[in-house]
């Protein structure tokens, strides 16, 4: 999945898959796949980032289109794909079957 993330340009044209946001991305797509709710907590600490910096791209990402938040109360807030980010992904992992 990590070698995907060097091949994000082709589907996503824009910044905010720059640097840990694909990580997230992946994250979140592998949350979908298992049908797994994934928080912000969860993103943190799966990909080795600190509160500040999960939620600058959780916002980017949700800015995009790409993911949307659900329960907004500290305690039960999770992080999803939206149908365009599920989309994007799916092509995005899809174009590389050998990886």
């Amino acid at each position: 999945m990590h070698t995907l993330s060097r091949l994000r340009g082709k589907h996503f044209f824009t910044p905010v898959m720059a640097d840990s946001a694909m990580d997230v991305m992946l994250s979140l797509f592998v949350g979908e796949l298992q049908s797994s709710k994934v928080s912000d907590t969860a993103l943190a600490v799966g990909n080795m980032l600190n509160r500040e910096e999960t939620e600058t791209i959780i916002d980017r990402l949700v800015q995009a289109g790409l993911a949307v938040i659900t329960g907004h109360e500290p305690d039960r807030r999770t992080v999803g794909l939206t149908p365009l980010g599920s989309a994007r992904m799916r092509s995005f992992v899809n174009d590389y079957p050998d990886v």
